[in-house]
């Protein structure tokens, strides 16, 4: 897998911003780009970022080149408790 890097003015924090905006909704890509202001020839620099924010888990990629901000990971499935056994 080949990692993405930023080489313009598009930044992680500003399209995460972009995302969270939204308010959980999804966005497409093409969106995402008008809203940040810039050109469609920006548009692999922001699906650039949005892969690394993919790849932190801060945002997922749906069909369609649709995006929203990740839900934050958890940490477990729940408490650990012990087993219980029956007496018999």
């Amino acid at each position: 897998m080949k990692k993405h890097q930023s080489k313009s003015n598009v930044g992680l924090e500003q399209v995460l911003a972009v995302l969270r905006s939204n308010k959980g909704g999804t966005q497409h890509l093409m969106e995402i780009v008008a809203e940040l202001g810039v050109g469609s020839e920006q548009r692999d620099r922001v699906r650039a970022a949005l892969d690394d924010l993919r790849e932190q888990k801060l945002v997922q990629e749906l069909p369609g080149q649709r995006y929203r901000v990740g839900k934050p990971p958890r940490s477990g499935h729940g408490p650990d408790v012990p087993e219980v056994r029956s007496l018999p």
